[in-house]
């Protein structure tokens, strides 16, 4: 068995970073504050009783007699183009769906008034979708974190200002501290005047993980009856709101030493917090706490690929997309994207995947395609995500793949940091079929560039304008030309010796590192390096931080912390 080189992951299911994305505003109930630009409040106000009332009754006469109204609110919408304080990254996309939204709506004009039923249905459902594109890429009265990273798992939140120091021990700029029981690597998330974590509390007490750069890939001894949590904390005060237990009982997988039995992050659409607790199951439960549904997806092996005994746990977290829970599962066999319906957990489609265990998430593409994205070992894929079908697929990757796919405009980018590959692929969107570099090419009609043994192991790579920076778990920071992957810097961080398992999140020029000995690395984005500083905040740190709502929330291996002036 090749066990010294497969453990040498460095402590794989530290995984945090089982990204989450959620778009913001998928089916919402009107809100009051949802909307900072009042052309969209009013086209919602109308949109909204059609969608819930008219269209599942198939009352196409009061679809086409709000058509006109609704046509006129879109047409306002399109007459004001990119709305201000739209996000810098998402110029692009907002133009592009702004766009898309623009044609539906003409077709839409034109089936209200000769058009069938079905084809009034087909395209009103064109603009819904399209809205709500839009509307999830608007600025906000409200800034939300709703998943891994925040939307699209980018990582970025602009007009943040957040303070240059704070110091976890002293207590400077720390709003407030909140202890959260038990053992979990996965990020907090924010909706509005809520965040949510997720724990996972022993038994037996004590619950600890060893962190650090190492190559043991022994399991965690305690498989003693744990209960499984969500907290909902006060986002101003940290109180907790609610707490709810969503399994109790042994664990029925085992877990990495460095890693913890709640290793994924939430994710929530305003409606519904979505959480995965691995073989304990995935739940959804709606804002005040009540259970909506639960799913046993069975036992689920994940570990090492050449040595099956080593069990370390999963970490991949859920994604929402429209009224879909889409959950990546590759595990040591039987491998499987599933999407279950946010309603009632129905299984809408599932696919299955011939995968090694991986633990990364799936990222959502929206751009002039809708691509579901996937980190894997035998091939990077792009599915529908409406249906499961795949599209394309790349080899090439590691053998072990944690990082969740980012991108920014059409370049989707995907990493992972598995000697010898340990590869970067910089992927256009909308390819097709086997898209696999041929051996000594580094790029072709949609790789737009590659490198090998640059990739990060943990942490996932940020986008922030037009460059592209990747973190080692050793701590070393690469900054690379987005578009024709040209090195600008590389530059080794001056830790402790932990390492990074936590992933960068950027906001208002400023990159922020976790490193997993407590301390938050500040640097100046750009093309030229300047480590602005660094912040303790006195505990462990493998989860990544959330920004919102001019705070960052970090998740410790005890507390909650919320950084703000």
């Amino acid at each position: 068995m090749k066990v010294t080189n497969t453990v040498f992951a460095i402590s794989i299911v530290a995984l945090l970073f089982a990204s989450n994305i959620s778009f913001g505003f998928s089916h919402r109930e009107p809100l009051g504050e949802a909307f900072s630009v009042s052309e969209y409040e009013s086209f919602h106000d109308v949109l909204h009783p059609l969608e819930h009332e008219a269209l599942p009754n198939k009352d196409f006469t009061r679809i086409r007699s709000q058509a006109p109204e609704l046509i006129r609110l879109g047409r306002a919408i399109v007459k004001l183009g990119v709305p201000k304080g739209t996000a810098q990254q998402h110029l692009n996309e907002f133009r592009s769906e702004l766009e898309r939204f623009a044609g539906a709506l003409e077709s839409f004009s034109t089936k209200a008034k000769s058009g069938s039923d079905n084809d009034l249905a087909r395209s009103y459902s064109a603009v819904h979708d399209s809205f709500e594109m839009l509307a999830a890429l608007l600025p906000r009265k409200r800034d939300n974190w709703a998943a891994f990273r925040g939307n699209y798992a980018a990582g970025v939140a602009e007009g943040q200002n957040l303070p240059a120091e704070w110091d976890g021990q002293k207590g400077v700029n720390i709003k407030w501290k909140t202890a959260i029981p038990g053992l979990a690597h996965s990020s907090p998330i924010v909706w509005e005047d809520l965040v949510f974590v997720t724990t996972a509390i022993s038994s037996r007490g004590g619950d600890t993980f060893r962190h650090g750069l190492y190559g043991d890939g022994t399991a965690s001894e305690d498989r003693s009856v744990h209960k499984w949590k969500l907290y909902a904390l006060n986002k101003d005060t940290g109180k907790i709101v609610w707490e709810k237990t969503a399994y109790e009982g042994p664990p029925r997988e085992k877990r990495h030493i460095k890693a913890s039995y709640a290793n994924s992050t939430p994710a929530t659409d305003g409606r519904y917090v979505v959480v995965f607790f691995g073989s304990q199951g995935l739940y959804a439960f709606d804002m005040k706490g009540r259970l909506a549904w639960k799913k046993d997806l069975g036992v689920l092996n994940a570990g090492a690929y050449d040595a099956p005994d080593y069990e370390w746990g999963t970490a991949s977290s859920p994604i929402i997309y429209k009224d879909l829970v889409i959950l990546q599962c590759d595990t040591q066999k039987d491998s499987f994207l599933l999407a279950a319906d946010i309603k009632t957990g129905k299984t809408v489609w599932k696919t299955d995947r011939d995968e090694l265990p991986s633990w990364g998430t799936p990222t959502i593409f929206k751009g002039k395609s809708t691509e579901l994205i996937t980190n894997g070992s035998n091939f990077i894929r792009g599915y529908d995500p409406d249906t499961g079908k795949e599209l394309w697929r790349l080899g090439g990757s590691s053998k072990i793949t944690a990082p969740t796919p980012v991108f920014r405009d059409d370049l989707i980018v995907v990493a992972s940091g598995r000697r010898p590959e340990a590869p970067i692929f910089v992927i256009r969107a909308g390819a097709s079929g086997n898209i696999t570099l041929d051996k000594g090419q580094t790029s072709n009609q949609f790789v737009v560039w590659s490198k090998q043994a640059r990739g990060s192991y943990m942490p996932t790579p940020l986008i922030y304008g037009n460059y592209l920076y990747v973190l080692s778990n050793q701590g070393v920071l690469d900054c690379y030309d987005l578009h024709s992957g040209k090195e600008i810097y590389r530059q080794r961080m001056s830790h402790q010796g932990g390492g990074f398992s936590g992933s960068p999140i950027a906001a208002d020029g400023k990159i922020y590192l976790p490193s997993e000995d407590g301390d938050v690395f500040v640097v100046k984005a750009g093309p030229e390096f300047e480590n602005l500083g660094k912040n303790s905040i006195g505990e462990l740190l493998m989860a990544t931080p959330a920004i919102a709502g001019g705070h960052m929330y970090i998740r410790s291996q005890h507390h909650i912390f919320a950084i703000g002036r």
